[in-house]
């Protein structure tokens, strides 16, 4: 096994001079895997996004939230309204995935974290942006212009 390895490792050394693509292509050339076959006729096609996609819907499950922050980023944004503002939300992160009592878009406030009720679970608001601002963490927004704010959304 030692002298194997040993003779792999000298030809790769006197490979070193060569080209990169040499030393690769012989494996890609005999490689057994295999391309998957796509179907033309079974492919759809997508409508373009527009701004208004963005627009998040608190009555949708936390999970479903999460996945469409990260969907629409970088555009057209997710984004919500905050006291008649509108409010960017770049990350959140889902805090829970039970059914909550309170009304979808209810703001639940704390020293370290700011948690939106969903139609089921919560999901923690991590970066947003207001209106003409700037991003920033959340609690930073919410320690500033966000303090009054109890609800987010029309839902």
């Amino acid at each position: 096994l030692v002298s194997r390895v040993s003779r792999y490792v000298s030809s790769l050394e006197s490979r070193k001079r060569e080209p990169r693509g040499s030393i690769m292509m012989p494996a890609l050339l005999t490689s057994t895997s295999r391309r998957p076959r796509f179907s033309a006729t079974a492919a759809t096609h997508a409508r373009m996004l527009e701004k208004e996609d963005g627009r998040i819907d608190w009555r949708k499950s936390a999970r479903e939230i999460d996945c469409h922050v990260r969907g629409m980023s970088p555009w057209p944004g997710a984004f919500t309204s905050a006291g008649g503002k509108l409010l960017k939300v770049h990350r959140v992160l889902v805090g829970s995935e039970e059914p909550v009592a309170g009304e979808a878009g209810t703001v639940h406030s704390s020293k370290e974290r700011i948690e939106v009720e969903c139609g089921r679970g919560r999901v923690a608001l991590l970066e947003v942006q207001a209106e003409g601002g700037k991003r920033m963490s959340a609690i930073d927004f919410w320690r500033g212009k966000g303090s009054g704010i109890t609800r987010l959304g029309d839902a």
